[in-house]
C-alpha cells in the first residue's frame, strides 16, 4: 500500500522555490506600486494605467494610448509622492505607451430577433391594447418582423 504525501499549501510551495518566491515578491511589489498610482490619478484614467518594476529604483507606468499617457505625464508629481508615501523607492517614473494592452476585445452585442412562432400571439396582444404609446410600439414591432 502506497501512501501518498500530504497536500502542501500554495503558498508554501512558492516560497520553497527561490525563482518563484522572487517571482511572487515581485508581483506582490507591482500590485501595490499600481494601486498607489491608481490611487492618485483620476478614476476615469485610473483603471486604463499599470505599473511595472523593470529595477530597482525604477517605475515604468504603461498606459494603452498616447492621451492618457499625457494626463499621466501631467500628474507624475502627485504620482511619484504617493508612491514615496506609499514605500515604493524610486528614482525615476516613466510613462510607456503599450497599445493593445491586456484587455479583451469589446463584444457586439447581440440584437434578439423575434420569433416566427411568437408572432402571432404578439398580434392579438396588439389587438386586445387600448389606443397609446404601448399599442404604437407593439404595432411598430410587429411591422418592423416583416408582419
Amino acid at each position: 500500500m502506497t501512501r501518498s504525501t500530504p497536500a502542501r499549501p500554495f503558498a508554501r510551495i512558492i516560497a520553497g522555490d527561490p525563482t518563484l518566491a522572487d517571482w511572487d515578491r515581485r508581483r506582490r511589489a507591482e500590485s501595490d506600486a499600481t494601486g498607489l498610482v491608481r490611487a492618485a490619478l483620476p478614476r476615469p484614467i485610473a483603471g486604463l494605467v499599470d505599473a511595472q518594476i523593470p529595477a530597482p529604483g525604477q517605475v515604468a507606468l504603461r498606459v494603452s494610448s498616447g492621451a492618457v499617457a499625457a494626463a499621466v505625464r501631467q500628474r507624475l508629481p502627485a504620482i511619484s509622492a504617493a508612491l514615496t508615501r506609499g514605500g515604493v523607492q524610486c528614482r525615476e517614473v516613466r510613462v510607456r505607451v503599450q497599445p493593445g494592452g491586456d484587455r479583451p476585445p469589446e463584444q457586439k452585442p447581440v440584437y434578439r430577433q423575434i420569433d416566427m412562432a411568437g408572432i402571432p400571439a404578439l398580434a392579438e396582444v396588439e389587438a386586445s391594447l387600448a389606443p397609446g404609446p404601448l399599442k404604437t410600439a407593439v404595432r411598430r414591432l410587429l411591422r418592423r418582423a416583416g408582419r
